[in-house]
């Protein structure tokens, strides 16, 4: 510290004073000076005023970057090493605690450390020190004149691109320099990789840099220089940009290579040598202000883009760099140990214009920077004399506040002991005041629309765009809310968006940002409701949906804009009328259909193309429809003939294997009608179900899939027309090959023999292929075609009543055919043909419940006519056939019923389904216990498929993952009950036709288990007849074991005996050989009643046409001794002991069956009919 006085009234050294901390510590307070001359001589005024008119002991500091000023008054031992700043754990003391000029704002980095490392002892900010920092780069006058003069313009950046001017001409080479003079590239910010990185990160520039043992670093040309693009090829070109200390190289690269700069960066050695060559050279240069070095000197500096603070943060450094504030710091602990210095500090304030005077005359004058300070403070005392302290006397940014109370005031008047000035708080700002006692200034709250955030300003600031603040004294303002926005500056509310509008965020600016609610779509400048089938997030526009696109993720949904959902579709033309589609509408924009369709709800395949079986549209191939009209040929012919000898076969209540296969594969068939049936309610289905039903949709007789539209029949009319009349015109064909039939020659019809040798058995079926057709044969093939078809009939018949219901409720469409509309013109003839088909199909199901209801009193050749409907089921229950038409036509009805429910649509179906399960499970109709089986889990089986598709209407996308998991499983378990049973049965059947014997298997499979041997029946029944007629007491004890029989065993008992009554044709002699007891009329009335249902046993064969009384008394024979040889015992259910003691009557005896044999003879009589049966 000098001892020397600047000012007259100083305190004398003598008097001056020491700081003292709380551990009893003394010693000087420390200012640390930055070592360029603004910093010196800003430095040197606070010491001035520090020593005479505050009274302490000063020490300095020096140090040649703010950094080390930053650490020095952090309590670093050694601020000025780059390697150790000699900090330790943690600083306990800090030495310096004035720094002046400190460029914060460059080196924010370290301040945020200092900060955080050491909150104990980091220097805090004191004030802003009244003149910024500014630095760029510069070009001396005289080069500007000379481009000038030749219409070049040097201080704008455009100018340099060289792709458009020479700028090179009015600049030395840069051969001009001596390379000692420069530093190498080594040294400089060439060789810094993070440096290096960020440029090519910018620039993109990969031949200006390279990369060297893992590297990366600037190219260097000539050890000493890195050419940008502009004049990488042409150096001549080039010229210079002088810095010193690497300032701005990296700035000057990314610059040069954007904007086609010939500018070649280089790094002088020293600062005096930079100071030289910035005036000998003509070339840029760095400089900045404040700072003597060119001061003096005409310059300008050049103009780039305005800043960018967000580019810059990235490291993006084209625009112009931004003047940087500088800062006074004081230690932390300055406010208890100097409070009066830290109160200087804090007023300390110097204006550029002084600032510059000073350094011009210091350098004039060729003074120290403490002789320059002292002969201004000496001219100015009426600036410095505002920067001393005085309790009340508050400088701008500061306000009076009171002590005792902790309130800021505004006057001090009265008592003013407990006044003092502090800072404005954040909220409010510095208003000077003049009363008796001079300037002063006061803290005010910001009014309502104003705000002030960073405290100790003299002006609040009105919130901006999109902002409001309601309140006084506030540090921050409110962004709009949602629905809300504000388009004028310094307001206190935000203005409210109109009905049914609001904004996508926060902070709305305008009022073009209240967009439409989500919900809602703009039309025309107007919000309107969004229907079924749009998703319409907030911001939705018509436009929008016209471009629209299917989000990625479902997160994506609310912020993608409006889209069109999947299963849904609409014409650009008017994108808002909404068409629910059946299929191929993946949704998105408006007129997007999949699989090549066509039409409003994509149901239709373009003019040269069909619907294959996958759902695409294929293209029509040549020759493809004659293919399948051949096709189709060949399997009727293949199919009419077989059918017609299979259903003219003799009935019998005994199962058979081919009836066995027959029948599951009728139930097969119409298994598939159904799932196509309730495939078209509206909800999510298994993958693999659709799959099927789109494969044997051909089993439907669909025209479409035949390729009907290939040949030109394009209209929807005229498809289902043909689709309609597939049915009669069945019937036609099989009426028209009943009259060929009978053409045949007569050759061909003798084929057919009753005793046909065993021999040539297996072609007895192919013999009766040309045999003519009879009319009840023909009825039954008839009957039996429409009876497989008839859930297709009844659900085609019923289609275009099946209108369902667009989003918006003002148009319907037919659910099959929905690019068809509802009461229109096509609708009306659609219908016609519909009705005309469902009376067709009403009158067989009419026709049907009569004949199952008289089926036993018809005549032999009536009863064969109606066969098809009772063949597969057991005698009595004939009229079974009926339940199953009926099940197919009230599958269909809910789609006509609730077409826009699919809820009760489903329910009702599964209604359907479970009455028909209930009844078949009670009635076990079939002949087959196997067959009951197969229809009674393939019935459960779609009972489950209706339930998940029930379930597939919940909205939960987790909950239909695992219902259509557990759909895939249920339709394999229904193609693995058919597979297995058809194997099964068809094997069976095969080895039966070959080897004349299916060993058992196929009865065992039929029956599900042993099968009764009819020997062993025989040998209990004559039991039974032979105790009943010994005596009466005897009959009186059975008839009373018979009575305490359960019902099922009865019925079954009677159900058993009656049938066999009628195999054996001893129904007709029933009356003339019983003697019944009591009501003989009406008990014989009952047993009538009984048996008539079985009386089909006899009606399935009628007699053949043109056969004569004895073939057919042959025929009986041959069916007799046929029955007579099948008899067999099976003793695995009967002791050895309990056969032994049984007898049995003569079977052949026509005396009273008192006489007995037992059991050796019986079989031995058995074995002897067998021969007798082989020699027949």
């Amino acid at each position: 510290a000098g001892a020397e006085r600047c000012l007259e009234d100083a305190i004398a050294p003598s008097e001056r004073r020491n700081l003292s901390n709380t551990e009893g510590e003394s010693y000087p307070l420390g200012i640390w000076v930055n070592q360029w001359a603004s910093g010196e001589l800003t430095a040197a005024m606070a010491q001035i005023l520090i020593q005479e008119k505050l009274g302490f002991h000063v020490l300095t500091g020096k140090g040649s970057v703010t950094v080390a000023q930053i650490f020095a008054m952090a309590g670093c031992k050694t601020p000025n090493d780059g390697e150790d700043r000699g900090c330790g754990p943690a600083p306990k003391q800090t030495y310096f605690h004035v720094g002046m000029e400190g460029w914060t704002g460059s080196n924010p980095t370290y301040w945020d450390a200092i900060q955080r490392d050491f909150p104990a002892t980091a220097p805090v900010k004191l004030g802003l020190i009244g003149y910024d920092g500014i630095s760029g780069q510069h070009i001396m006058s005289e080069v500007l004149q000379r481009a000038e003069a030749e219409g070049l313009y040097l201080e704008f950046y455009r100018s340099y691109n060289v792709s458009l001017h020479n700028p090179g001409l009015y600049f030395d080479r840069i051969t001009k320099v001596n390379t000692s003079d420069l530093k190498p590239c080594e040294q400089t910010m060439l060789f810094h990789p993070a440096n290096m990185q960020n440029y090519l990160e910018t620039t993109g520039d990969t031949e200006g840099v390279e990369l060297v043992n893992g590297t990366l670093r600037g190219k260097c040309f000539e050890e000493y220089f890195w050419l940008p693009p502009a004049c990488r090829l042409e150096t001549s070109k080039c010229f210079l940009f002088l810095t010193a200390f690497g300032y701005e190289t990296e700035v000057m690269m990314q610059r040069a290579t954007i904007f086609h700069m010939p500018v070649v960066p280089v790094d002088v050695k020293d600062w005096d040598t930079y100071a030289k060559l910035a005036a000998e050279v003509s070339s840029l240069f760095y400089w900045w202000q404040p700072d003597p070095t060119f001061i003096g000197i005409n310059t300008k500096m050049i103009s780039y883009p305005p800043h960018n603070t967000s580019a810059w943060s990235r490291g993006i450094s084209l625009s112009a760099t931004q003047g940087i504030r500088l800062d006074k710091y004081g230690s932390r602990d300055l406010e208890v140990l100097a409070p009066t210095v830290r109160e200087l500090i804090g007023s300390f304030s110097l204006k550029m214009d002084a600032l510059s005077q000073l350094l011009l005359h210091q350098k004039m004058n060729g003074t120290s920077a403490m002789e320059e300070a002292c002969t201004w403070l000496k001219g100015h005392r009426e600036i410095w004399e505002e920067w001393l302290p005085d309790t009340t006397k508050c400088f701008p940014q500061f306000g009076l506040f009171n002590k005792a109370t902790e309130v800021f005031v505004e006057s001090r008047e009265g008592d003013s002991s407990s006044l003092i000035c502090k800072a404005c708080p954040s909220g409010s700002f510095s208003r000077p005041l003049r009363d008796g006692k001079g300037l002063t200034s006061v803290c005010l709250s910001c009014a309502p629309g104003s705000v002030q955030s960073s405290g100790a300003s003299t002006a609040c600031e009105p919130c901006p765009l999109g902002e409001h603040q309601e309140d006084f004294g506030a540090a921050s303002c409110k962004r709009c809310t949602v629905g809300s926005y504000q388009n004028v500056t310094g307001q206190s509310l935000c203005k409210t968006c109109p009905e049914k509008r609001t904004t996508v965020g926060l902070g709305a600016e305008s009022l073009a940002e209240c967009v439409c609610k989500a919900g809602l779509i703009e039309m025309d400048g107007q919000c309107v409701p969004c229907i079924e089938g749009l998703s319409c997030p907030i911001g939705s526009t018509v436009e929008g949906l016209l471009i629209a696109t299917l989000p990625v993720n479902e997160s994506d949904a609310d912020v993608q804009g409006p889209f069109l959902l999947q299963g849904y579709n609409s014409h650009p033309g008017a994108p808002l009328t909404i068409y629910q589609c059946r299929d191929h509408c993946p949704g998105g924009s408006p007129g997007s259909c999949s699989n090549g369709r066509v039409g409003f709800t994509c149901a239709e395949c373009p003019r040269g193309t069909f619907a294959s079986l996958e759902g695409r549209c294929a293209q029509c191939a040549e020759g493809n429809q004659a293919l399948w009209m051949i096709g189709v040929g060949i399997l009727l012919f293949l199919g009419i003939f077989p059918a017609y000898v299979s259903l003219t076969q003799p009935y019998s209540p005994k199962t058979q294997l081919g009836g066995i296969t027959a029948s599951i594969l009728g139930l097969l068939v119409n298994l598939v009608q159904n799932l196509l049936v309730i495939s078209t309610a509206p909800t999510s289905w298994p993958a693999l179900m659709l799959g099927m039903t789109n494969v044997l949709n051909v089993m439907t007789l669909n025209p479409e899939l035949l390729g009907v539209p290939c040949v030109g029949l394009l209209d929807v009319v005229t498809v289902y027309f043909l689709r309609a009349l597939v049915f009669p015109a069945m019937v036609g064909i099989l009426l028209v090959t009943s009259a060929f039939s009978r053409l045949l020659p007569s050759a061909l019809q003798g084929l057919q023999r009753c005793a046909v040798p065993r021999r040539v058995l297996r072609g007895h079926f192919v013999t009766r292929l040309f045999e003519r057709w009879t009319w009840h044969g023909t009825a039954c093939v008839i009957g039996k075609f429409c009876q497989v078809t008839f859930p297709t009939m009844a659900n085609v018949g019923l289609s275009p009543m099946m209108c369902y219901k667009h989003p918006g409720g003002q148009m319907h469409s037919i659910v099959k055919y929905s690019n068809t509309f509802c009461g229109s013109s096509d609708h009306v003839l659609m219908l016609t043909t519909g009705a005309a088909l469902l009376s067709f199909t009403a009158g067989f199901l009419v026709f049907c419940i009569w004949a199952g209801r008289r089926a036993p009193r018809l005549s032999l050749e009536g009863q064969a006519a109606v066969k098809f409907l009772f063949e597969e089921f057991r005698p009595d229950m004939a009229w079974f056939g009926v339940v199953t038409l009926s099940r197919g036509l009230f599958l269909s009805l809910p789609s006509v019923i609730v077409p826009n429910r699919p809820n009760v649509q489903l329910v009702m179906m599964h209604s359907v389904m479970l009455f028909s399960l209930v009844f078949q499970g009670y009635c076990q109709p079939w002949k087959s216990p196997a067959v009951n089986l197969v229809d009674a889990i393939s019935q459960s089986l779609f009972l489950t498929l209706l339930g998940i598709g029930l379930g597939g209407l919940e909205q939960s996308e987790a909950a239909v993952d695992v219902l259509m998991t557990l759909g895939t499983f249920v339709c394999i378990c229904l193609l693995l009950v058919f597979a297995v049973a058809l194997l099964t049965f068809g094997a069976a059947l095969l080895v039966e036709k070959l080897f004349d014997s299916a060993l058992g298997l196929g009865r065992r499979c039929a029956s599900l288990g042993e099968v009764p041997e009819p020997a062993l029946i025989v040998f209990l029944l004559q039991n039974v007849a032979s105790s009943i007629k010994r005596t009466a007491s005897h009959r009186t004890t059975f008839t009373a074991a018979v009575d305490q029989l359960g019902t099922h065993d009865a019925r079954m008992i009677l159900m058993s005996l009656t049938i066999l009554e009628m195999e054996m044709g001893l129904s007709s002699t029933r009356s003339s050989s019983m003697t019944l007891p009591g009501a003989d009329a009406e008990f014989a009335k009952q047993l009538s009643d009984i048996a008539e249902p079985y009386r089909i046993a006899g009606g399935a064969q009628p007699r053949a046409p043109r056969t004569g009384t004895a073939v057919a008394k042959r025929r009986m024979s041959c069916q007799a001794a046929a029955f007579r040889g099948s008899l067999k015992f099976s003793l695995s259910g009967l002791s050895q002991e309990s056969l032994a003691a049984g007898s049995v009557d003569d079977l052949g005896a026509q005396e009273p069956m008192s006489e007995t044999l037992n059991l050796k003879d019986y079989l031995a009589q058995v074995e002897a009919e067998k021969m007798v049966r082989a020699e027949f």
